[in-house]
């Protein structure tokens, strides 16, 4: 069985991707899109967030697998993700989805289901636009 230096009781360990999370203050030079609702750039944003969350082993705080609200470190980088992911907002955004005492997971699902709406609302607008389109006397080579 091998035991870390933790548990060895010597305090010092091999820093895991976890702790690397609070030295990050700048979310933009790891996640450099904003999302905003005019962008049509929640996939590419999305995607990016994602992966910086993967890379640093705290992906389980978006997707709400690993809940431990009792648990002061759990709550703290919770926070951290939180602030990355309000740091990576326009303000737009960010009104729309702020609310009290959520976690990283609630304010991951509210930006999902913002776009998520949208894109239904924006689709059937786009349809509609299309459908109306009046060619007129122009051909196709005009157009």
């Amino acid at each position: 069985m091998v035991t870390s230096d933790k548990e060895k009781g010597s305090g010092s360990s091999t820093p895991q991707p976890t702790d690397k999370i609070y030295g990050i203050t700048n979310i933009k030079s790891y996640v450099p899109l904003l999302l905003d609702m005019n962008q049509l750039n929640y996939d590419a944003w999305k995607e990016l967030f994602k992966t910086h969350c993967l890379g640093y082993n705290v992906y389980d705080h978006l997707d709400g697998s690993k809940k431990l609200p009792d648990d002061t470190e759990w709550v703290t980088v919770d926070n951290i993700i939180k602030q990355w992911l309000y740091g990576s907002l326009t303000q737009i955004v960010l009104q729309s989805i702020i609310t009290t005492d959520a976690t990283a997971a609630d304010v991951w699902k509210s930006i999902e289901d913002l776009f998520h709406e949208n894109k239904e609302n924006k689709a059937i607008e786009l349809d509609d636009e299309l459908r109306n389109i009046q060619l007129r006397h122009f051909t196709i080579m005009e157009y």
